[in-house]
């Protein structure tokens, strides 16, 4: 199980890396993985107790129970869905307005 969570750790670093632009991160054996797990039938089910995330969050969660054919559409879903309620644009703005205002 440890050798599992190492796999998934270094995954999503790489994932990270590419996303900050390195778009080469995800190479080889692991985007051949990646891609696999993306693709791949997944279950969803919150076990998490209300509080433990923001309670927007937690309802997107408990909206996409169930089995879903393709880990990367419920996950794409999810995204999508918090960022229409949670707007974190709206709150980026607002912290750099606020520091731009502190110079």
């Amino acid at each position: 199980m440890q050798i599992y969570k190492q796999l998934l750790n270094r995954l999503s670093n790489l994932e990270l890396n590419r996303y900050a632009g390195d778009l080469n991160a995800l190479a080889g054996k692991d985007l051949a993985l990646y891609n696999k797990l993306m693709e791949s039938p997944v279950e969803v089910r919150v076990i998490a107790q209300r509080g433990i995330c923001e309670d927007e969050l937690y309802e997107i969660c408990l909206s996409v129970q169930g089995k879903h054919k393709q880990f990367v559409n419920v996950r794409d879903g999810v995204i999508k869905k918090y960022t229409k309620i949670i707007k974190p644009w709206k709150k980026w703005k607002k912290r750099v307005k606020s520091r731009a205002h502190a110079y």
